[in-house]
């Protein structure tokens, strides 16, 4: 069976992914620049992450262009 997926939506798959990974090794450093209690980076990536699995969902349910 055949998945039919929207243009970008490998590069924002890519985004999700990086950005998981990103998250997780940041928790390991210890000279990370530090916002309050937060890492910067992992908040970053949590944003990341936010937008582009709204941006996914959001593109699927307006039917943008498919291809094979």
């Amino acid at each position: 069976m055949k998945r039919l997926t929207f243009k970008g939506e490998g590069f924002l798959l890519y985004g999700i992914l990086y950005s998981l990974g990103r998250f997780f090794i940041e928790g390991l450093r210890t000279d990370s620049l530090m916002l309050g209690e937060y890492r910067v980076a992992q908040l970053i990536s949590v944003v990341t992450i936010v937008l582009f699995s709204g941006l996914i969902v959001w593109m699927r349910k307006k039917g943008y262009k498919k291809r094979l």
